[in-house]
């Protein structure tokens, strides 16, 4: 019930390393029941959302700065709960390759 679009740029600096990466993430979700609850009575309205991904992924170690809900508008989740806006999201993972 939902369509999600990416785009995705990316930058080899060097052969399979030091990958600088760029993405935007829109989410559309039509109009939908609420799943929690069990009369089927209460309606969520449609909602679009868009996030933005920035990350670099040098010698195993990979960052990433997300920032959720671009325009930090408040969307309803379900019929008693509201997203909080916009989201900062911060990662970093290490994979280690023999």
């Amino acid at each position: 019930r939902y369509l999600r679009s990416h785009l995705m740029w990316e930058n080899h600096f060097f052969q399979e390393d030091g990958i600088l990466q760029l993405a935007l993430i829109s989410t559309a979700q039509a109009e939908m029941a609420d799943p929690w609850d069990v009369t089927r009575t209460s309606r969520l309205p449609a909602r679009t959302v868009h996030d933005l991904l920035v990350g670099f992924r040098l010698v195993g170690a990979h960052l990433s700065v997300g920032i959720r809900n671009l325009t930090g508008e408040r969307v309803q989740m379900t019929s008693g709960a509201w997203s909080t806006g916009q989201e900062l999201d911060l990662r970093l993972h290490w994979n280690w390759v023999y």
